[in-house]
């Protein structure tokens, strides 16, 4: 074990020291922080276009005043109305941005007053509010009541529903899983070209053979694993801490209910059996070439089976998070890294789902790893031409 533990310190001392491990991480840990502070930008900025409309009422119209307010609340619009004198007035409020048209007339002959160009929801809005006010006199005329009349009328529209639910794909629960899962694949897939190159630059230089001399090629492979998964997982750490820190110092999350320590929880348990899984398939994969320019296409299976649960993580739970297929599918070894983070971000995962999906990657393991360390054996010492996987673990 001593000799496990002295091959992980080189691993971290020699990846922690290198120049592009340094700017990578620092560019990223600015990103992160940046973003956070960008995301508020453009969301305030969002709530900052929600635009209250300002239209100035003349005497004349006064009456149409209430209306106007109670078809904008039923819209959904903020609708204020002011006291405007006349249309020198209304000209001076266009100056100072005080209203955004001009209202006078009587309800029978309106006329609507911009400043240059016609604002289409306004005038929308004074027509159905003239168009309901006139309904509600002529119903009165008649003897009936137009307040039970409009309560008909609305009770009569139908109630929307959606075949498919995107109600998930929102909001800060959805942003802090979409964050957590893309950190996590972003550190596999770092941490395990870190220990594909650093197996075939040994492989290469000649220096493995070296080290081969004094320790069992599994216990190389190992302090392989651990001193990358160490770096690997202090990058997750180091970005998360900068986005909840850019996101803290702007409030991102105020008025938010969420569970931040619940949820770096679960994305380091699924960084830890999702990094066991895929890092040694990428050393021992790795082992198996003698080229740089072949590392890429004996580890490129490696990507497509981390890159397909991910986008089932994407785009599949936050529409149906409790939908058969993706409960069966997270509770697979190689998607529950990263389709479970996703799922305890959005809905309660029953505990035996959890316990399945984390045991299946528990027992997964050993025959990942038993695979893993006999293919590395033969593989890193092999020369010359690329060997097969089947090569790698024949017997004899």
């Amino acid at each position: 074990m001593r000799r496990v533990w002295l091959v992980t310190m080189r691993e971290i001392i020699a990846g922690a020291t290198k120049k592009p491990f340094i700017i990578t991480t620092a560019i990223m840990v600015l990103v992160m922080a940046g973003g956070a502070v960008a995301l508020d930008y453009f969301i305030g900025k969002e709530s900052a276009d929600a635009q209250t409309y300002s239209v100035g009422v003349a005497a004349s119209a006064a009456d149409l005043a209430p209306a106007l307010q109670a078809t904008g609340e039923a819209l959904g619009l903020d609708v204020e109305t002011l006291d405007v004198a006349d249309r020198a007035a209304a000209e001076a409020g266009f100056e100072d941005e005080t209203i955004d048209a001009f209202l006078s007339g009587s309800p029978g002959d309106l006329d609507l007053l911009f400043p240059s160009q016609v604002d289409g929801t306004i005038e929308q809005l004074v027509t159905a509010s003239a168009q309901s006010l006139a309904l509600g006199t002529e119903i009165a005329a008649l003897g009936g009541d137009p307040a039970v009349v409009s309560a008909a009328i609305q009770g009569s529209a139908p109630t929307i529903s959606f075949a498919t639910d995107l109600s998930a794909m929102e909001g800060p629960d959805y942003l802090v899983a979409m964050l957590s899962t893309s950190l996590l694949l972003f550190a596999l897939i770092n941490s395990g070209s870190q220990i594909a190159m650093g197996v075939l630059e040994e492989k290469t230089s000649r220096v493995v053979e070296l080290l081969l001399a004094t320790l069992k090629p599994t216990q190389l492979f190992a302090g392989k694993v651990f001193g990358n998964g160490v770096l690997g997982l202090g990058q997750v750490a180091a970005y998360g801490l900068a986005f909840f820190a850019g996101a803290t110092a702007v409030d991102l999350f105020a008025g938010f209910e969420l569970d931040l320590g619940r949820q770096a929880a679960w994305v380091l348990l699924w960084f830890l059996l999702g990094f066991a899984i895929y890092a040694v398939l990428w050393g021992s994969l790795a082992s198996l070439v003698s080229r740089q320019e072949d590392i890429g296409t004996v580890t490129a299976p490696v990507t497509i089976l981390m890159l397909a649960p991910f986008y089932l993580a994407t785009f599949l739970v936050p529409t149906d998070p409790d939908g058969t297929a993706t409960r069966v599918l997270s509770m697979i070894p190689f998607f529950a890294p990263f389709m479970m983070p996703m799922r305890t971000a959005l809905t309660d995962v029953p505990p035996m789902e959890m316990a399945i999906a984390m045991g299946g990657c528990l027992v997964l393991l050993p025959f990942l790893v038993w695979g893993a360390a006999r293919m590395y054996q033969r593989g890193v010492m092999h020369t010359g031409g690329k060997m097969s996987v089947r090569q790698a673990l024949r017997r004899g």
